[in-house]
């Protein structure tokens, strides 16, 4: 059976009786392995230390912006993505409920 997900990361499923286009608009295929990973990410929230991983990793990514030679009008565009990341811990309902920023 097809495994599909949604643009937010829930899964859907067909049976031999449905169809395609019953599924919610954005939806693509997966693979077994990842709707597993998606089930067992719902059974198993990300603990504190898996989070903050995920955070350090997303302002690794975005260190190059606040270089020197990067112009301040980049820089002043993603210090406030940046804090947000930095922030995530002072979120009403952290760690079971985080509202990720988007970067710019």
């Amino acid at each position: 059976m097809p495994n599909y997900k949604d643009s937010n990361n829930q899964l859907h499923f067909l049976d031999s009786s449905e169809h395609e286009y019953l599924l919610p608009t954005g939806c693509v295929e997966i693979s077994d392995e990842e709707a597993e990973a998606i089930r067992v990410a719902a059974i198993i929230p990300p603990s504190v230390d898996d989070i903050r991983a995920q955070r350090y990793s997303l302002l690794a990514a975005c260190d190059w912006t606040q270089c020197r030679d990067v112009p301040d009008s980049v820089a002043a565009v993603w210090q406030p993505y940046r804090q947000a990341l930095r922030d995530l811990s002072k979120q009403a309902g952290f760690p079971d409920s985080i509202t990720w920023p988007v970067a710019p």
